[in-house]
């Protein structure tokens, strides 16, 4: 049941613009909850954090079976959280990971293995596929490999599978989105509080279904 404070601190969110837009997360009680998180080990100083943004909002829901898993990228979340998923243990799983754009080659890994997005890509864009890839182009065609396998996941366990990656053009954009050294906003800590309530959420319709 959510209360009208939060129990959590969390500094602004830099992508938040001064309007209407923005999350304001209230507390729920999710006791009882079993939680999983999987985190990529690249960009670990940023994941790191992260995770314990995440587990700080988790443990300030009253959820204190909570499981973390390490992988090496981003691109192996996906599967990482289908084998706890089929385990039957979870009732939500957080996929923390962060891809940058910058001086490391497992950007360009996981952007390369989205290729097969470029046409569609091209097609909404009316261009061709030999187009001049800009920075962003590259970020979403990245992104949208992990976003892909998340989604899936949500949809085939019918068990909510958070979307907790970050893309980034640099490692200062990552900072600020992961609170390191205690500074700035923690997306973590918004994600623990998000796989509550949709936790929640879904158990209250499968009691009414059943």
């Amino acid at each position: 049941m959510a209360t009208a404070k939060r129990k959590i601190e969390n500094a602004p969110n830099p992508d938040g613009a001064k309007s209407i837009r923005g999350l304001d997360l209230p507390t729920y009680d999710g006791a009882g909850l079993r939680i999983g998180i999987v985190s990529a080990r690249w960009n670990s100083v940023v994941c790191d954090s992260l995770v314990a943004g995440a587990v700080e909002a988790l443990k300030s829901c009253n959820v204190t079976d909570i499981i973390t898993e390490h992988v090496a990228g981003s691109y192996e979340i996906p599967q990482a959280a289908q084998a706890m998923l089929l385990t039957g243990h979870f009732d939500g799983i957080i996929c923390i990971g962060c891809l940058i754009k910058g001086g490391t080659m497992h950007f360009e890994y996981i952007s390369e293995e989205s290729h097969f997005l470029a046409s569609s890509f091209c097609l909404r864009r009316g261009s061709q596929t030999d187009l001049n890839w800009t920075t962003e182009d590259i970020c979403e065609l990245g992104c949208q490999a992990v976003t892909q396998g998340i989604m899936r996941l949500n949809l085939d366990f019918k068990v909510p599978v958070i979307y907790g990656i970050l893309g980034c053009l640099n490692e200062e954009q990552a900072k600020e989105r992961a609170g390191v050294d205690g500074a700035g906003h923690n997306s973590g800590k918004d994600w623990g509080i998000t796989v509550v309530e949709s936790c929640l959420l879904t158990k209250k319709y499968k009691a009414k279904a059943s």
